[in-house]
């Protein structure tokens, strides 16, 4: 992609307002004073097995590229794993 295909955000958000786009995201450092709290609550939940990790895994460093591809084009289910040996 060459330069004049590039916008500012300026222009990108002028472009959502004209098509009524919403925008909307979370940023962490917005919520770190109830970090603590979360990590108690959570935590013991998760240690009882009424929250669970999710996971797409991948095995083999020759499906690397593809577990990538897949993170960045939204086809994984929570965390992506490449898994490069057989755990014993």
């Amino acid at each position: 992609m060459d330069g004049t295909h590039r916008k500012t955000a300026g222009q990108h958000k002028l472009a959502a307002r004209g098509h009524r786009l919403t925008m909307k995201g979370l940023i962490v450092s917005d919520w770190l004073d109830g970090r603590a709290g979360f990590e108690r609550e959570a935590g013991g939940h998760f240690k009882a097995g009424n929250l669970k990790s999710l996971a797409t895994t991948a095995r083999g460093i020759d499906q690397a590229v593809d577990a990538f591809l897949g993170l960045i084009q939204g086809r994984s289910l929570g965390k992506m794993v490449v898994e490069l040996a057989c755990s014993q």
